[in-house]
């Protein structure tokens, strides 16, 4: 009976992922874009990403100039594709209707959704808070390249069952303490100074509003340091444009 039970299901996941990739709209266009071929049945690349951050950030760079300037991976039923050409980029990001966020959003929806900012003379509670990012952007690599912990179950139920999804939960604590402390070291400085900035807010403006304006302040802030990281990154790629930038800032 559970062997029937199991081939039952590899039949199914067979036939879906056989329909994914080749018999929808969506997995046709996909199969165009050039990219490393699946490495497993029904897999596809993941598998092969399940490496610490320093490796995988090497393995992607080489994939992404091989099949420069577009690449595309499959992860199960998921795919994802990389656009590195400026030119292409800017078709993507231009229109309103493409900037819908990623699945990558939907695994950091815990934390951002709440906020974060920096402050200064927290003393040992600022650096728990800056290990708690840090952990939190191995936790995302992590999630990332296990796509069981974040599609296919039923919201997460695995990640949120396993020894990572406990730790989140113990991240997520210390980066919405942070937060909190924050909304009450600001709202009683400004209760000392006669609330003459606080006037200018609704009155019924409620401590959930502040902390999703702070995260959307770190959220800005993040993008703006994602891209100067970026770019530093590549032009540490890039010895060629190294010696292009050195001449023309002289």
């Amino acid at each position: 009976m559970i062997l029937i039970l199991l081939l039952s299901i590899f039949v199914v996941l067979f036939v879906w992922n056989y329909y994914v990739h080749y018999g929808s709209r969506r997995g046709r266009l996909i199969n165009r874009i050039p990219g490393p071929p699946p490495v497993f049945p029904i897999a596809g690349n993941i598998l092969e990403y399940q490496k610490g951050p320093d490796v995988l950030w090497k393995l992607l760079i080489y994939e992404t100039n091989f099949y420069y300037p577009i690449v595309k991976v499959w992860s199960f039923f998921q795919p994802f594709v990389s656009i590195r050409h400026p030119d292409d980029l800017e078709i993507i990001l231009s229109p309103v209707k493409h900037l819908e966020k990623s699945v990558i959003y939907d695994i950091l929806l815990p934390w951002f959704n709440t906020g974060l900012l920096t402050s200064t003379g927290l003393g040992d509670f600022q650096k728990k808070y800056r290990d708690a990012v840090h952990e939190m952007g191995l936790l995302l690599i992590y999630r990332l390249m296990r796509p069981w912990m974040y599609q296919i179950t039923l919201r997460g139920l695995f990640f949120d069952i396993s020894p990572a999804g406990f730790r989140q939960r113990k991240l997520l604590r210390i980066l919405h303490d942070f937060t909190d402390k924050i909304i009450k070291e600001r709202k009683l400085y400004h209760e000392r100074t006669g609330d003459r900035y606080l006037k200018s807010f609704e009155n019924d403006k409620t401590e959930e509003d502040d902390s999703k304006y702070i995260g959307t302040t770190r959220c800005g802030h993040d993008t703006t340091a994602v891209g100067i990281c970026f770019f530093l990154l590549l032009m540490a790629e890039h010895k060629d444009i190294q010696v292009l930038f050195d001449r023309r800032a002289r």
